[in-house]
This record gives C-alpha cells, structure tokens and sequence, in this order.
C-alpha cells in the first residue's frame, strides 16, 4: 500500500480521473459503516460531489475516506466535508491517496465453488439465448456435470482450480457459491494453466446486483485486511 499526494506527483491526472460522475464508490467513516454511494459530479476545484441519502450527516471538516474498485488497484481517496447542497454531499480533496495493487487483493480469501459445463459457442445468437437464461435465472435446462474451487474473485472475473483440461476461449455457463449466496454466470477462459488446474474466466453475463454483491464483499474485506496492517504497523 503506498500513500502518496495527488496533487503533488505526475500522476494527479490518473488519480482525478478514477473519480467519475456515474461511477459508484465506498464512502467509509473511520469505526462506522460504509456506504455505497454515486458520485455526481467532480470539478476543476478539486470538490467531489456525492449523491445525498436519508439518515446520513456529516459535520463540516469531518474527514471520510471514499474507497474506488478498479481494474488494477483499490484507491482510498481522505476527503473532507464542506456542505449539504440539495441531492449532494459535498467534499473537498485533501490531495491524500492511498493504492492498493490488485496483486495483494484481499479477494484471495474468498472462497466457493462454481459449478459448470463448458460451451462452443459458433454464432452470436447463442450468446444473447445464454444471456436471457443467466438474467432469467434459469438454468434447469443445462446440465452443470463439472465443479471446481474458486481461488479469488474480482467484480469482473474469478480464478478457479479444475482437475480436467479446459481449453482458453472456451466458455462456460453455471453457478457460482459464494459466502452464503449462489446465481447463475457465463464467462469466458482468458488464462489457462493446465499444469495446475488453474483457469481464470472473464465475466460476461452476470446481473448488476450480484456483480455488486461481489465487489461489496472485496471492500468489506480490504477494511477489515487495512485494518490490520495499521495495527500491525502501530504495533511495530
């Protein structure tokens, strides 16, 4: 984890452009709850505006910290609170960013298994017919004869461990356990390690509400994970 001022390096403009108008963020209050909010609107003045909900104030100054998912890394963004303005929260940046590479993701203790059969897939047609089935959530015609262990998984796709061969850019539909949930997926084998059993699989069709159940649970666990190196740092 590395805490640097965005203000302050050649990277300011990557770091500003994480914060988009539509995107959703993790607003976190230091030993509170965490919210899943969308940001409204940044400017040039360095204020990001967040979407307003019931129940949730702030005192002016208060310093919160807003947590964005991406691709390559986990951005915690110190912001401190201006002011109400009708349907916003309004914060200031105090130029304070801490980044967390992908590759020391908490995501890796997160456990399951999914459950699936692979598919040649020779016209586009039949990828939206897998796709009305994933969204319907209607998988009884399928017979998911394989099972394998999932070793992490991101919001966009997961790495598991099968005993059979598989072949890269194959697809493959079923059901991924999780915690204490299941839903139907489709994805796509974009890595393949036929020493070890382990594939990785882009995500192509998974409903809204499960992708953000699973990015819900990485943050929940990247707090608690940050939680510890702080104390173990504090400890030192």
């Amino acid at each position: 984890m590395s805490k640097v001022n965005m203000f302050t390096t050649d990277s300011e403009t990557s770091y500003f452009s994480r914060l988009r108008p539509g995107k959703k963020a993790f607003i976190g209050i230091e030993d509170g709850d965490s919210y899943n909010l969308q940001i409204n609107a940044v400017t040039e003045s360095k204020l990001v505006y967040l979407e307003r909900v019931p129940g949730l104030e702030f005192s002016v100054g208060q310093i919160v910290n807003l947590w964005i998912i991406s691709f390559d890394a986990l951005y915690n963004y110190t912001l401190r609170f201006e002011k109400f303005e009708s349907a916003n929260l309004i914060f200031s940046m105090t130029g304070e960013v801490d980044r967390v590479q992908r590759r020391f993701h908490i995501r890796e203790f997160i456990y399951g298994t999914v459950d699936f059969t692979t598919l040649k897939i020779d016209k586009v047609e039949m990828l939206y017919e897998y796709r009305s089935m994933i969204m319907g959530n209607n998988l009884s015609n399928l017979k998911l004869e394989n099972q394998g262990k999932i070793i992490n998984i991101s919001g966009g796709g997961f790495l598991f461990q099968f005993d059979e061969e598989i072949n890269s850019r194959d697809y493959i539909v079923g059901v991924l356990n999780l915690i204490d949930r299941s839903f139907p997926f489709m994805g796509q084998v974009i890595r393949t390690n036929n020493d070890t059993g382990h594939y990785g699989i882009k995500l192509i069709f998974i409903s809204n509400e499960e992708r953000e159940f699973i990015i819900h649970k990485i943050f929940e666990l990247h707090r608690k994970y940050i939680g510890v190196l702080k104390k173990e740092k504090k400890d030192e």
